[in-house]
C-alpha cells in the first residue's frame, strides 16, 4: 500500500472513530432527555392516574421521552460498533461478537420501552379516549421493566465484555475499566430489587468516558499485542 493509500485509509478511519464518539455521546445525552422527561405515577388513586394522563403538559413530555428513547437506540447502536471493532482489533473477537449482541439486545429494550407512547399517539394523533386506570398501570410498568431489568441487564453484559477486553487484551484504558467495573455493580445492586434503571448515570458516564477514547486514542495495534504474548524465537 503506498502511503497515499495508507494516509487515506487512516484518515478515513479516524473520522468512522469520530462518527462512533458523536453517536456515544448524543445517544448518552438522549438518554438522559429520555429518563428525565417523564415519571409516570406509580401507588396512586385510580382517578389521579387518569388524570395525569389527561394532562396535556405530561403527554408532551411522554412523547418527548419517547422519541428520545427512539434516538438513543438508533445513536447507541453506532456507538456500540465502533467500541465492539476496537475490541476485536485488540484480540478479543468472541468478546466484541458477544457485546455487539447484547449491545443489540440494549437498544430492543429501549424501544420496549417507548411502546408506552401508543397510549399517548392515540390520544394526541387518533383522538381516543384515555384508557382505564389499569391499562395505564400496565403502561407504566412496562417501561420500568424494560428499563430496569431487561435493558441494564443487557447493557451491564456489553459493557462487562468490554472491561473484560480491557484487562485481557488492553483494548481500553484502565480507567476506562474502572468505570465499566463500577457500572455493572451499580446494574448487579439495582437488579436486586429490580430497579436498575438508577444505574443508568452511571452507564451514561461510562459512554462518555468511551466515547473519549474512541475520540482521542488511537486503536490498538494487533500486531503489537500479538507479539507482547509470543515470546521471542532464537
Amino acid at each position: 500500500m503506498t502511503q497515499d493509500n495508507t494516509t487515506r485509509v487512516t484518515g478515513s478511519t479516524r473520522k468512522v472513530r469520530r462518527a462512533g464518539a458523536a453517536c456515544g455521546v448524543l445517544g448518552a445525552v438522549a438518554l438522559l432527555v429520555a429518563v428525565a422527561s417523564v415519571d409516570y405515577p406509580r401507588g396512586v388513586p385510580d382517578a389521579e392516574m387518569v388524570a395525569w394522563w389527561a394532562d396535556d403538559g405530561n403527554r408532551a413530555a411522554d412523547l418527548a421521552s419517547t422519541m428520545a428513547l427512539l434516538a438513543s437506540g438508533l445513536l447507541y447502536l453506532g456507538f456500540f460498533q465502533q467500541v465492539t471493532r476496537r475490541v476485536a482489533i485488540a484480540g478479543a473477537e468472541g468478546a466484541a461478537r458477544l457485546a455487539q449482541q447484547a449491545a443489540t439486545l440494549f437498544v430492543a429494550m429501549l424501544f420496549t420501552a417507548g411502546f408506552g407512547g401508543a397510549v399517548t399517539r392515540g390520544i394526541v394523533v387518533d383522538d381516543e379516549p384515555v384508557p382505564g386506570a389499569d391499562v395505564l398501570r400496565v403502561v407504566g410498568q412496562l417501561r420500568y421493566t424494560a428499563m430496569g431489568v431487561f435493558a441494564m441487564a443487557a447493557a451491564a453484559l456489553a459493557v462487562g465484555c468490554i472491561t473484560w477486553a480491557a484487562f485481557r487484551h488492553r483494548a481500553v484504558p484502565p480507567w476506562l475499566a474502572g468505570l465499566g467495573v463500577l457500572m455493572i455493580a451499580g446494574v448487579t445492586a439495582g437488579m436486586t430489587v429490580l430497579l436498575a434503571q438508577f444505574a443508568i448515570p452511571l452507564l451514561i458516564v461510562w459512554t462518555i468516558g468511551c466515547s473519549v477514547v474512541l475520540l482521542r486514542e488511537e486503536q490498538p495495534s494487533p500486531t503489537a499485542v500479538g507479539t507482547a504474548r509470543v515470546p521471542a524465537t532464537r
